[in-house]
């Protein structure tokens, strides 16, 4: 929504008035206003600016590969290690975003939109991140390169899961979020 605004876009005011954040306290609360007035205006507020949401995902993912490696350089570690992690991640970037075109690129895409990039402190639980930077850097060499991202992306999830508060209970969105990586297969 910010992204809208920042291009002209007037949100409606029911958003605004909650600072952007969605307006629902749950699941539930969202599906029982499914055909409330206002989510329909929201359906077609949504429909007219596919393209502006197709620009905001195609940006957010242009800087994501800029972003996961200014933050290794940030990393306190030698130079060598840092080198060595750099280029680790990127041969899997684009490994991965080279295979079975469109599935590749579409993998790394959804996957920012999905978990985001893993730099963000709010992307980890106990210090252990579930973004792309990790799924990347915990990726096994492979001739199948995107079998073995889902593989990492699989792996990283559980491990948030299990680094998530208990209070959370974030496994039972574990089977959706894997239904997912499975989209990013040919």
């Amino acid at each position: 929504m910010t992204y809208m605004l920042d291009h002209g876009i007037s949100i409606p005011a029911w958003i605004m008035a909650n600072n952007l954040d969605a307006p629902w306290d749950s699941r539930q609360a969202f599906l029982a206003d499914q055909d409330s007035e206002r989510l329909r205006n929201l359906r077609l507020f949504l429909q007219e600016h596919k393209r502006l949401q197709l620009d905001f995902i195609v940006s957010r993912f242009d800087s994501a590969l800029a972003d996961i490696m200014t933050s290794i350089q940030q990393e306190g570690m030698g130079s060598a290690a840092r080198q060595e992690l750099s280029a680790k991640l990127h041969g899997h970037f684009y490994a991965v975003a080279n295979v079975s075109p469109p599935h590749g690129l579409y993998a790394l895409i959804d996957y920012v939109n999905f978990k985001g990039t893993g730099v963000s402190p709010h992307e980890a639980y106990n210090g252990r991140g579930w973004g792309l930077k990790q799924v990347l850097l915990e990726m096994e060499s492979s001739d199948d390169p995107l079998a073995a991202f889902i593989s990492s992306a699989r792996t990283t999830l559980a491990r948030r899961v299990d680094n998530a508060p208990p209070e959370r209970n974030e496994g039972r969105w574990l089977e959706g979020w894997y239904n997912r990586l499975t989209t990013y297969q040919p």
